[in-house]
């Protein structure tokens, strides 16, 4: 039975090491993205870029963007780390005002590095869009980005243990940073919020 359970065991961590070392990093530029290893063409697009990044990456994947200006929508659904090259000199504005910047729905979700603006419209029965919406996100790391510009600067809906740090969410309609619906055990140290 102990040599079952050893096989079985060593079995598991040899695929989990293989999952580890299937995570490659994406990188994107003003006019598309590319794969850093395998297939490591390059996929010309505009706008849209971090989108189809997003849209082309695995779960665990790094998707690194360069500096310049974006104007998209960045839906994040899976478990990503995007960094950019500074928030100081990769800016995303909304394509679509009435929309969230980087609007988040996964766990475990790492994004640094940017200044998300111009998401400005509000919204009849809930709380206005935002340079950052995690909904039901949980265990993410949004740090050091410029969250200026936007109805709201960060907003987490239902989304708990979550690390906000290093934000500057200051020059927005309402909120700095808001939190509705069971947003609890979030951790946010040194961010610049006014008040």
């Amino acid at each position: 039975m102990n040599k079952v359970n050893s096989t079985i065991f060593g079995l598991a961590f040899i695929v989990l090491l293989c999952g580890a070392a299937s995570a490659t990093q994406i990188n994107v530029n003003q006019t598309g993205w590319w794969r850093n290893a395998g297939d490591t063409t390059f996929h010309a697009i505009n706008p849209g870029q971090i989108q189809a990044a997003i849209d082309n990456a695995n779960a665990g994947d790094t998707i690194y963007v360069y500096n310049g200006s974006y104007k998209e929508n960045v839906d994040v659904g899976k478990q990503l780390t995007l960094v950019g090259e500074g928030a100081d000199v990769v800016i995303v504005t909304a394509e679509t005002s009435a929309d969230y910047v980087f609007y988040v729905t996964a766990n475990y979700v790492n994004i640094s590095g940017f200044t998300a603006t111009g998401a400005t419209g509000t919204q009849t029965y809930r709380p206005g869009f935002a340079g950052f919406f995690l909904n039901c996100a949980y265990y993410c790391n949004i740090s050091d980005n410029i969250v200026s510009g936007n109805y709201n600067g960060i907003y987490l809906q239902a989304s708990k243990n979550n690390m906000l740090t290093g934000n500057d969410c200051s020059n927005n309609d309402n909120d700095g940073i808001a939190m509705h619906a069971c947003s609890v055990k979030q951790s946010i140290p040194p961010s610049t919020v006014p008040v």
